[in-house]
């Protein structure tokens, strides 16, 4: 189940093109380089720049020493064996969903876990290794079906409130004239 890292993870290369730049000298030589890479294969779906480009920021949010650190640790943690055995240990219920053109963690991945954990599998069609970024009001919808399934409905609570300002103005531009809202505590939703 774990992405294994190859075995010449460590080992420097002359060049590193494709499926080469699972190494650790290229990480720690071009990170910036690795992660629009990475971002590339997470992203396999049309009209995706925009979750590439906010995966790439979020990737720049750590250092390449970092996940080089954490790569190795997942590395190490067992294997398949491992994995299989903590999922036939699942007990609650369990939705799956991968994307079917996942070029990071193969669909059959997402297949075995669902038949290992007994879980539901829902497969997204051309979709890639990030749906919830992708498709997030799908995402959302699905388990939302999936816990209402299971006899489970939502809370409801409060968002929290925003810092309330002194006072803000709006431009109405079908009356064509500026409006002013106060927001203060004695004159919250008045016009001014």
């Amino acid at each position: 189940m774990p992405w294994p890292l190859p075995p010449d993870f460590d080992e420097q290369k002359p060049r590193y093109e494709g499926a080469d730049k699972v190494n650790s000298h290229y990480w720690l030589a071009d990170y910036r380089g690795w992660v629009e890479f990475f971002m590339s294969l997470v992203f396999t779906e049309p009209h995706s720049t925009k979750q590439r480009e906010d995966g790439v920021a979020w990737g720049m949010e750590t250092s390449a020493e970092t996940l080089v650190l954490t790569a190795r640790a997942a590395d190490a943690d067992g294997g398949d064996a491992a994995a299989e055995a903590v999922c036939r240990q699942v007990r609650c219920p369990v939705l799956v969903v991968h994307g079917q053109d996942d070029l990071i963690v193969p669909h059959e991945t997402g297949v075995a876990l669902a038949r290992m954990t007994g879980g539901q599998l829902v497969t997204i069609r051309g979709g890639g290794h990030a749906p919830t970024m992708r498709d997030p009001v799908r995402m959302n919808l699905l388990i939302r079906d999936f816990t209402e399934s299971l006899g489970l409905r939502p809370r409801t609570t409060a968002a929290p409130t925003a810092p309330r300002r002194t006072s803000r103005s709006a431009f109405s531009a079908a009356g064509w004239k500026w409006t002013m809202w106060c927001s203060s505590s004695s004159h919250r939703a008045s016009r001014c």
